[in-house]
């Protein structure tokens, strides 16, 4: 028997192919009893590696010729760089006596907040790399386990709640025949990449592990997916 799941989709192309599930772990702890002084050098220390990690996936978009992913991973990287979000954070570290972990999000949420409150789409539209550069932070503070895709040896539709530009672009290429996720829109990060990359991205979809492994049908034109069950 098959199931069929309804969405959006940004192609008509049909592809078939197992699916792979991608859930992103926890794999770190808040500190809790630092001072502020330790707090905000971690955090420093956290950006810089988030920078140096972000400025890697502008390479690897240079070098596969890929103009959509460096644009992203450019605004990014600016926006890791920039001396007024950075100020937000610490703030929140050395005047709210948050975590530098909270401090992040907090900060993030901040600004996405100011940037939806603008007329300017294209201002507004900016929330998507303010969500990525969150987890930049986070990844680099070690709350979240860094993303490799070991086990894909094999074509897959890929599946995930939600995928950011950076874990998009880890995937092994040659072997992702589409996307399929829960949150995301046409002009979405993982949409666009998708078109550049000239493959499937259906999204808006109700996805669950329990589809890992399964064989699927991603219809672009019917805008489904089809499950075995």
């Amino acid at each position: 028997m098959m199931k069929s799941l309804t969405g959006k989709c940004i192609s008509n192309q049909i592809v078939i192919a197992p699916l792979f599930f991608v859930k992103k772990a926890a794999v770190g702890s808040i500190i809790m009893e630092e001072t502020a002084e330790d707090a905000c050098e971690r955090l420093i220390s956290a950006r810089k590696r988030a920078v140096s990690f972000c400025h890697e996936l502008i390479e690897k978009a240079k070098a596969e010729k890929n103009r959509e992913a460096e644009s992203i991973f450019t605004a990014q990287e600016l926006l890791l760089t920039d001396e007024i979000f950075e100020a937000a954070i610490l703030n929140g570290i050395r005047e709210k006596h948050l975590s530098p972990e909270m401090a992040v999000v907090a900060a993030g949420e901040e600004m996405k907040e100011t940037l939806c409150s603008s007329e300017d789409e294209v201002i507004s539209a900016k929330t998507a790399d303010v969500k990525d550069v969150v987890s930049y932070y986070l990844e680099a503070l070690g709350v979240y386990e860094t993303m490799r895709y070991p086990n894909i040896e094999k074509t897959v539709i890929v599946m995930a709640r939600e995928l950011t530009p950076a874990e998009t672009m880890r995937l092994p290429k040659d072997y992702v025949a589409g996307f399929v996720t829960q949150i995301g829109s046409a002009v979405s990060h993982v949409s666009i990449l998708a078109k550049s990359l000239d493959i499937p991205a259906l999204y808006g979809v109700e996805v669950s592990d329990s589809y890992d492994g399964k064989l699927a049908i991603l219809d672009g034109e019917q805008k489904i997916l089809i499950v075995e069950s």
